[in-house]
């Protein structure tokens, strides 16, 4: 039989379906799609899931400028008047949420890896801060890896890469024609750390061509079959086919601390979640289905032995290519390629949600250790005690005063172990329970080596392993295991020392947060009261007067530079740092000529509109006339909603809410930006007005629109009656709000109790350590 429809649908506002995008500067048009988890549908009738897989044929008229992509190369291009008619021979056979059509008047830049041709796209007034070069080498690089690791060569016939605007993730995995966010261009000199930031993003996308296209999950429950490999694939990619060869400290870095925040809320699910509905699918894009997913494999295999897990991963591409898969499928192939029976594994750690901690604790004489006992907990929630193989390192210190790992001990536990092989050892100056990063759990650090990493975190001499112990230190802090005064302390001493890019970058974000209102020291700090404001006040000159000095003797261009400049405009909130930043804007001050590019102009800009400075509506204004371009447009919309000013504040609220022109792109860049924390104040005038416009947008809006109103305007006062009002309406929102944004108020209210925890046992009076 042979159905025949005739199907219209509007163009989308959210960047789900069929996005339509004319830009602001030239005013050329450029059209792409996102369908995951269940959008598909809005292109053309079908059945909408991942079980169902089909080939595709596809015939387009499209305005004779326009390029057309989609997973297959064009066979015919017709003239048709002033139109094309695109012709494309049938498709491999795949699910529909990564059946992709993209078109528009996209630069195209060309390449090949061997036989496999080569394509990336970019709008034409962003084409020029495009590295084709950067990107070819990564995906021939990536393509050679991947094909001979999983002994499969690439499944399909072209490679395309598709750079595009108000993309709503990162990128997205569409058979031969991924989508990337426009974020992964800028417009000025990028770091060594955005470029294997790209690297990454650019090695994930390309591993779900064989997890999650070749071999697709059979239902959303199975996410992670997709997205916990294409990540831990990823980093194994960055660590032998480029020249990123600290990739497994950006892991434990970026995607552990992910994950355990995520694996730490009461939202937690297990790797493999129940899935009831794509609705619920829409809220398991997380740090479990990510990030724990992928430390999780990179347990398996460092306990099964590379060469088992690569040769199990090798069956399962060969079983089930083309076709869907269920986790007993995976599983089956590591437990023939291994002999060994991982039913109890599985059960533990894919089936189960939560977190263990590893407690350790020694005892010495005559300077040896006589006895070391390593045990593991789980909250009560969540109360499976699962395997785990790690190595344990012993740090001495040396003559120069630094702290050097000088011996492993390998302990694979359920429960508890003494752990035999200690015993006779130096007894050390501090002991790590989680060397290398092997094991997913959380560390608690025994009272010896606790006071050696408050004493000397920084002479730790392994970076990964320095990084790690930061890592703790702030788990602590959170946790309410560390005041906050004491871990004020250890940024202050250590943070000016820190020469490691990686592992300084993660002390300055836990000074301003990577975003408004996300846990950082600036958040936690109280600002209610006199002697609060006094308090932030100094703290901050301080910050303002380090990072300052360190961006002046940091080497010109360096990485270093951009860093500290970037903090330093982050933490400015005097009105010597306020005017000059407001200098280096107006050119009365000077600044080398690459630092000050203009990405980098508008985070100048935003933060004098976010600390009320006084000519800040007119820099913004003179600044967008400068740069009238999608970027200049979505800034300069968020540095007008960042002011702290009641009337702006109020018109904005009611434009999210009711102005149906302003695509979602828009309603995100004003949202996250309304109510910064400082300005608890103001939104507490305006909260009664989110829970009541949150319900109606869910009745009336997209989910796009709604989602990103709920989570970026989510009132995160740090107060008791901001966490009871939010308690108050998730008790009577349960039933009625989607699953995405029920989960992400859910999370937020338990960072507001959390900063609520954390400053009610902050000593207000402490006073930081002068320069």
């Amino acid at each position: 039989n042979e159905v025949d429809i005739q199907f219209k649908h509007a163009y989308s506002q959210t960047g789900s379906g069929l996005y339509r995008f004319q830009d602001p500067q030239d005013k050329k048009t450029y059209l792409y799609t996102d369908f995951e988890p269940y959008d598909a549908n809005q292109l053309f009738p079908s059945f909408d899931q991942p079980d169902l897989k089909a080939t595709y044929t596809l015939t387009v008229k499209a305005p004779a400028s326009w390029v057309l992509v989609t997973s297959v190369r064009e066979k015919e291009i017709k003239a048709s008047g002033n139109l094309k008619v695109w012709s494309f021979p049938r498709s491999e056979r795949f699910s529909t949420y990564i059946f992709s059509l993209h078109a528009g008047e996209y630069k195209v830049f060309q390449s090949s890896a061997g036989k496999i041709p080569l394509r990336l796209f970019a709008r034409q007034s962003v084409a020029r801060y495009v590295d084709p070069k950067e990107w070819f080498d990564l995906t021939r690089s990536g393509l050679a890896f991947f094909g001979k690791y999983f002994d499969y060569p690439y499944p399909f016939k072209k490679y395309d890469q598709l750079i595009v605007p108000d993309f709503n993730a990162g990128a997205m995995e569409n058979v031969a024609a991924v989508t990337f966010s426009e974020r992964y261009t800028s417009r000025g000199q990028r770091t060594l750390e955005q470029k294997e930031g790209l690297a990454n993003t650019l090695l994930h996308e390309m591993a779900h061509m064989w997890f999650g296209d070749l071999v697709t999950m059979k239902w959303w429950d199975d996410l992670w079959l997709n997205e916990s490999f294409a990540t831990y694939m990823a980093t194994k990619a960055l660590m032998s086919a480029t020249p990123y060869k600290r990739a497994w400290q950006s892991f434990a870095g970026d995607d552990k601390p992910w994950a355990y925040t995520a694996d730490q809320y009461v939202t937690t699910h297990p790797i493999a979640a129940q899935v009831i509905d794509t609705e619920q699918a829409f809220a398991n894009f997380d740090g479990i289905t990510y990030g724990k997913g992928a430390s999780v494999l990179k347990q398996l295999n460092y306990a099964l032995g590379e060469e088992h897990f690569r040769k199990g991963v090798q069956l399962y591409f060969k079983d089930f290519a083309f076709q869907n898969a269920q986790l007993k499928d995976f599983i089956g192939a590591l437990e023939r390629s291994s002999r060994r029976d991982l039913s109890q594994w599985t059960h533990d750690w894919i089936s189960t949600a939560g977190l263990n901690s590893i407690h350790s604790r020694f005892e010495c004489s005559k300077d040896k250790i006589s006895r070391l006992e390593v045990r593991q907990s789980a909250p009560e929630s969540h109360s499976t005690l699962r395997e785990h193989k790690l190595l344990i390192a012993f740090l001495e210190k040396t003559s120069s005063g630094t702290l050097k790992v000088t011996q492993t001990v390998p302990a694979d536990f359920t429960g508890s172990m003494v752990v035999k092989e200690a015993k006779g050892l130096k007894c050390p100056a501090l002991l790590f329970p989680n060397f290398e990063d092997y094991a997913y759990i959380k560390v608690k650090l025994d009272p010896v080596s606790l006071e050696a990493a408050l004493q000397d975190i920084g002479k730790i001499e392994d970076s990964m392993l320095r990084m790690m112990m930061w890592d703790v230190m702030w788990d602590m802090l959170r946790d309410n295991d560390l005041g906050l005064h004491s871990y004020i302390d250890l940024v202050v001493k250590n943070v000016a020392h820190e020469k490691d890019f990686k592992i300084l970058e993660k002390i300055l974000t836990t000074v301003y947060g990577w975003r408004p209102n996300t846990p950082s020291i600036d958040l936690y700090v109280g600002h209610s009261t006199a002697e609060e404001k006094a308090f932030r006040s100094q703290l901050f000159s301080n910050f303002e007067n380090i990072f300052w000095a360190e961006f002046k003797k940091a080497p010109n261009k360096s990485d270093l530079q951009k860093l500290w400049f970037d903090s330093y405009v982050k933490v400015s909130q005097s009105p010597e740092a306020l005017n000059r930043l407001a200098a280096f804007l107006k050119g009365s001050e000077a600044l080398p000529k690459e630092l000050l590019d203009q990405d980098r102009r508008w985070t100048l800009v935003y933060r004098l509109s976010r600390m009320g400075y006084h000519e800040a509506a007119k820099i913004r204004d003179a600044e967008l006339k400068k740069d009238n371009t999608q970027d200049g447009i979505l800034n300069a919309m968020a540095s007008e909603a960042v002011a702290p000013v009641k009337s702006t504040k109020a018109n904005w609220m009611q434009k999210l809410a009711q102005d149906s022109s302003l695509n979602v792109a828009k309603v995100k860049s004003v949202a996250r930006s309304l109510f910064p924390h400082e300005q608890s104040e103001l939104q507490q005038e305006f909260i009664e007005s989110y829970y009541s416009e949150v319900p109606k947008m869910v009745k009336e809006r997209e989910i796009g629109f709604s989602q990103a109103f709920a989570s970026g305007l989510a009132p995160r006062l740090c107060s008791a009656a901001g966490t009871s009002r939010m308690g108050s309406f998730l008790s009577s929102g349960e039933k009625t709000l989607p699953a995405a944004i029920y989960k992400t108020l859910r999370e937020t209210l338990q960072e507001d109790e959390r900063c609520v925890k954390v400053r009610k046992t902050a000593s207000a009076k402490f006073k930081p350590q002068a320069i």
